[in-house]
């Protein structure tokens, strides 16, 4: 019984040495603070676009059906760390206020997608990135036009 009390107490005895080199006291509240903040500028590029070519014709017919779609490929440079981008692509305004403007975010450089009806599209990419404070500014504006063949 003499030996079991004993080794309670050194027990004890450690627990509260433990406790008392452990125990800091009140610590500075500014070690508390977040982390500086980590987000950067945006690098001071644009996306350079590929594909399709500025002023572009492309000629393309119904399916018969009264159906005018046309899937267009759109390609552009990859910007460093960026890890999204937004193509903007309008009807007939160069200055993307019309409502026809369409707005897709897109995480690689290529995207596919379904144009409507003849006439000049523009087309316009930018990137951005969760750890920039903003997104690069836009690239230049290019022109497709889309046409229905003669009959």
């Amino acid at each position: 019984m003499k030996q079991r009390m004993f080794i309670v107490k050194l027990c004890l005895l450690f627990v509260i040495f433990f406790m008392v080199k452990t125990y800091q006291g009140c610590q500075d509240p500014h070690d508390f603070e977040p982390p500086p903040d980590t987000m950067v500028s945006p690098p001071n590029m644009v996306p350079e676009l590929v594909s399709p070519p500025n002023d572009t014709g492309i000629m393309y017919q119904q399916d018969g059906h009264g159906a005018d779609t046309i899937w267009v490929l759109y390609i552009w440079d990859i910007i460093p760390q960026a890890q999204y981008y937004d193509l903007e692509i309008c009807h007939g305004d160069t200055s993307f206020n019309n409502v026809d403007a369409y707005r897709c975010a897109a995480n690689s450089q290529t995207v596919v997608m379904p144009e409507h009806g003849t006439g000049s599209f523009y087309w316009r990419v930018r990137a951005g990135s969760d750890y920039w404070t903003w997104y690069t500014d836009w690239s230049d504006v290019w022109r497709i036009r889309l046409a229905y063949p003669p009959f």
